[in-house]
């Protein structure tokens, strides 16, 4: 109880006593503390400003370059000076390029990827024969294109360079189309040497040219690769790029009295006109049957007057000649006469002569009558 009483009277003494310390402190000190808050204060606040300032300033060079760069950008330039990037994949037969800045109205550059089967050694004077290609064309409004073109599955070559002109056939031993390669040193794209060799096997295609002739002096190109090639056959003819897998065929036509030239990868050439057929032409077409003389048919037989009725000389009814029609234009049964005929048993003439009679009766009785009412006048 004691040591709690003494406690509490220690700390009662401490609450006094700190009051008066603080009061009764040096004016000195009271001086230097102030001062010391004011310069924390005057530094901190010229950091603050030093620093706003830095940053400032960077933000504003950012700025500035990044306003650079976009005009840079979009500033368009001629095909001639333009330069771009690209990236390329030989055994896979692609190339992507896209122009860095973009072409003025009206200019353009042409892009082409050419894949080719292989005799031999790429790089050799074996030689090349084409086997696809892909051409593209970048433009203001199109900076970016990506071409792609089947690679054969035997030895190889695969070239992406700049314009169309694309080799059909490449027996050089250096790499194809020089500087126009993308890659190149003195090219204008920045990117891999855009050129790869590879394959394993040589390419062997067995492509076939034959003909069948027609007598009216057209015949039929029939082209066709063997079964046994490891890679497809091209033929190359009237501008036109046919590539065959093995086993495969197609034909083509040739107008008449024309010639057919054909190039195939086996580096063949095959020219063919026409000729007459193995088995020869048949005779000419016959010529359509004559149209048959007609013949006049029997005259209707003249039908003997009554003996009754008056005298009187007639001429002898005939009928005119009945020719056979055309088949083009066919007949039609004089419905009249039938009628007639079947009402009355008679033919159309005797019908006729009847009704001749009977006239010339009525105009002999008229005639007498007349001449005895003139008889009686005179009596």
């Amino acid at each position: 109880m004691r040591r709690l009483l003494l406690i509490l009277a220690v700390m009662a003494t401490s609450l006094v006593l700190a009051p008066s310390a603080a009061a009764t402190a040096s004016p000195a000190a009271t001086a230097t503390t102030a001062a010391t808050a004011t310069t924390a204060a005057t530094t901190t606040a010229a950091t603050t400003t030093t620093a706003a300032t830095t940053t400032t300033a960077a933000t504003a060079t950012r700025a500035a370059t990044s306003a650079v760069a976009a005009a840079a950008a979009t500033t368009c330039v001629s095909a001639e000076s333009a330069s771009y990037r690209h990236s390329f994949n030989g055994p896979a037969g692609t190339v992507t390029i896209t122009a860095t800045r973009p072409l003025c109205a009206g200019e353009s550059q042409t892009v082409a990827l050419a894949s080719y089967t292989a005799a031999g050694t790429p790089g050799t004077a074996a030689g090349q024969f084409v086997y696809d290609t892909a051409t593209g064309r970048l433009t203001g409004g199109n900076r970016s294109l990506t071409l792609k073109v089947a690679v054969p599955g035997c030895l190889t070559q695969v070239v992406a360079f700049f314009g169309t002109a694309v080799q059909t056939e490449l027996t050089s031993t250096g790499a194809p189309y020089g500087s126009a390669k993308l890659g190149s040193a003195a090219g204008r794209s920045t990117g891999p040497l855009s050129w790869y060799a590879g394959g394993a096997a040589a390419c062997t295609m067995t492509p076939t040219v034959a003909y069948t002739y027609a007598c009216d002096g057209t015949f039929v190109a029939t082209l066709a690769n063997g079964a046994g090639a490891n890679t497809s056959a091209v033929f190359l003819t009237g501008g036109r790029r046919i590539r065959l897998s093995p086993g495969g065929s197609t034909t083509v036509n040739a107008a008449a009295g024309a010639t057919l030239t054909v190039r195939d990868s086996s580096f063949t050439t095959h020219v063919a006109t026409w000729r007459s057929p193995a088995t020869g032409c048949a005779a000419a077409p016959p010529q359509a049957p004559a149209m048959p003389v007609a013949q006049p048919a029997t005259a209707a037989p003249t039908a003997s007057p009554s003996a009754s009725a008056a005298p009187a000389t007639t001429a002898p009814l005939t009928t005119e000649p009945v020719f056979d029609a055309p088949a083009a234009y066919p007949t039609f049964a004089d419905k009249a006469a039938k009628a007639i005929t079947a009402r009355t048993g008679m033919g159309l003439g005797s019908v006729l002569l009847i009704a001749l009679g009977v006239l010339m009766v009525g105009a002999g009785i008229a005639a007498i009558a007349y001449l005895v009412r003139q008889n009686r006048s005179h009596a």
